[in-house]
């Protein structure tokens, strides 16, 4: 072979080398944009289902807004008639609350459940977030005495408002109502009595499980089973409960500063919360709530009251300095109950409700609304009806947030009081 020939077949033979090189080479670059396109459009693709499902869930959770029964429930929803966009929704009651639950929830392609939920606690919003006062068209007047000041719109008995003297201290206001005054109603707003006497049918159902033998910590989704922790007398101490929990003692059940508990239920005859104890609680009791001094509730905490026939003197104190900041409420669960009393001390705050079928002496503050047949004021050893005395009334200072219990027999717009897990 001639040295033309033997350059000319290593250049072919170099051509072809370099052909097979840049044919592998686009090849790889091929299969790489292919896997990163494929890989782009995968993540693309669980977005859009993500956020498919996380709509699909907020629907669910507008539907459960929506539902205005007292009614637990649980329900599979096709969304739009395709099958493709399945819900579950729940509701349930939790003390004065109800819980919503709604799983959205679809199938990929390659058999993966894709799930998105929402859990939230439902209220009810306030139509007149104005209303101070609410109290019966009784036959006494309403009497303001020294620094009292009510601002909001005030019912009152047909007697109306006057200025009045408690142990030499004059109402000091240039206006008896910093608001409007209209006529009371002859009766207060029809309670539903059915929540509050869930509470204590549930709790009276449950097997003993003394506190001392868990964990100090005990954490309980809403989606999980309901936890009872039930005694004849249950210390809560150096504890940390939270969740879908409900505490039952049998005779009392007693809180301490040093605890930390959030959305759990405490229901029996006599329930005391030590001072300085910070959480977010609904009481339930028959005989004496006692918020010690300095104590503070958070919201949406809430206390109840219920006087049954064969009880005697239901008390409910809110200490001085203590702070509730949630909803109040005192029921007569027949006719033949006896009064329930609710003790409010110097210092003491409601941000929020008082609703009151009882006597009411209120010596602290109240950002927010008072529905009451009236008050009964004891100064020393001397009673006052339908006085007030250095209390200030004003529900534009409670919160804007504020969303009530589901405690009216009227139903109002539902509302999230709060996301839960």
């Amino acid at each position: 072979m001639t040295k033309m020939g033997i350059l000319k077949w290593k250049l072919q033979g170099s051509a072809l080398f370099y052909a097979i090189l840049i044919a592998t080479v686009v090849a790889i670059l091929i299969s790489v944009l292919i896997t990163i396109t494929y890989y782009f459009q995968s993540i693309n693709n669980r977005e859009e289902l993500i956020n498919r499902l996380n709509r699909n869930a907020d629907s669910g959770m507008a539907i459960l807004l929506a539902d205005q029964s007292r009614d637990s429930f649980t329900q599979m929803l096709d969304l739009f008639g395709d099958q493709s966009d399945s819900v579950i929704i729940k509701k349930q009651p939790w003390g004065l609350f109800d819980i919503a639950h709604c799983k959205a929830f679809q199938t990929t392609n390659v058999g993966h459940l894709r799930v998105s939920q929402r859990t939230a606690m439902l209220g009810q919003v306030l139509k007149d977030k104005n209303v101070a006062l609410d109290l019966i068209n009784g036959s006494k007047p309403l009497v303001v005495c020294g620094n009292t000041r009510v601002e909001g719109k005030a019912y009152l008995p047909q007697a109306g408002i006057k200025k009045g003297t408690i142990e030499g201290q004059s109402y000091q206001g240039k206006q008896l109502i910093y608001g409007s005054q209209h006529l009371g109603s002859e009766t207060l707003p029809q309670l539903n009595y059915e929540k509050t006497n869930q509470v204590f049918e549930i709790s009276k159902k449950a097997p003993r499980n003394p506190i001392n033998r868990l964990e100090d910590s005990i954490r309980v989704s809403f989606s999980d089973e309901l936890m009872i922790i039930r005694d004849s007398v249950v210390n809560i101490q150096n504890h940390r409960l939270f969740g879908h929990i409900l505490i039952r003692g049998d005779s009392i059940v007693r809180v301490s500063a040093n605890s930390e508990l959030e959305d759990v239920i405490i229901c029996a005859p006599i329930v005391e919360v030590a001072s300085h104890f910070e959480g977010q609680i609904q009481v339930f009791a028959h005989d004496i709530v006692r918020i010690e001094a300095n104590a503070q509730l958070k919201y949406p905490s809430v206390i109840t009251l219920a006087a049954d026939y064969n009880r005697q003197d239901p008390l409910l104190f809110l200490e001085e300095n203590a702070q509730l900041d949630g909803f109040a409420l005192l029921q007569r669960k027949s006719k033949y109950a006896p009064m329930p009393k609710m003790i409010c001390r110097k210092g003491s705050l409601v941000k929020g409700d008082i609703f009151s079928e009882g006597q009411l002496d209120l010596q602290g503050n109240v950002f927010g609304t008072i529905t009451a047949p009236g008050f009964n004021l004891r100064i020393g050893a001397r009673q006052y009806f339908n006085h007030l005395l250095n209390v200030t009334i004003s529900p534009k200072s409670r919160s804007k947030n504020y969303v009530r219990p589901l405690h009216l027999e009227k139903n109002d717009e539902n509302n999230i009081v709060k996301w839960l897990d």
